[in-house]
């Protein structure tokens, strides 16, 4: 049976482009072992940062693209929801990836009031993130603000499902 969960603690964040030999073998490890996770049908990835991240990083990047492995992203292929857990580690950080059912609630954040909606249309592209971010950036009206604007430095929660018909 294939392993459900994998959590990798580290003593550093991975970099896009790793440095030392150190943090090579670690995202070799952690592309190891993401590869292993194959959510079954009804169910997602769900990826969980904890620890201090550069200034200017995303969670996004450190889960998964500063991975750069193909199978992170086979990984994806049912969805995926991630997070960063601000409790973090006593030390380092602490990369966790899981597989749960895709109406599962996430683990470290609560919706509270809503700050936007967005609205847009994919047909004739391919549901890709590059192409539903540009359609949702290219769209006037295609994001409205729902209510009172985020105070800076206010972490917020965004929730993205797309629906095909």
């Amino acid at each position: 049976m294939m392993p459900m969960m994998v959590s990798v603690e580290a003593p550093a964040y991975v970099p896009f482009e790793p440095r030392t030999e150190q943090l090579i073998a670690l995202r070799g490890r952690l592309r190891e072992t993401i590869a292993t996770l194959r959510p079954s049908q009804g169910h997602i990835l769900h990826a969980t940062f904890s620890g201090a991240l550069p200034p200017g990083a995303d969670v996004e990047n450190a889960l998964f693209y500063n991975l750069d492995g193909a199978g992170v992203f086979t990984a994806m292929r049912q969805g995926v929801r991630f997070e960063i857990d601000n409790r973090g580690p006593r030390s380092g950080v602490c990369y966790s990836y899981d597989t749960e059912p895709i109406e599962s609630p996430f683990r470290c954040w609560e919706a509270g009031r809503p700050l936007a909606s967005l609205k847009g249309t994919f047909a004739g592209r391919s549901l890709k993130l590059a192409s539903i971010w540009w359609a949702l950036r290219s769209t006037p009206n295609s994001v409205t603000r729902a209510g009172e604007t985020r105070a800076p430095g206010e972490p917020f929660l965004m929730q993205l499902q797309l629906i095909g018909r």
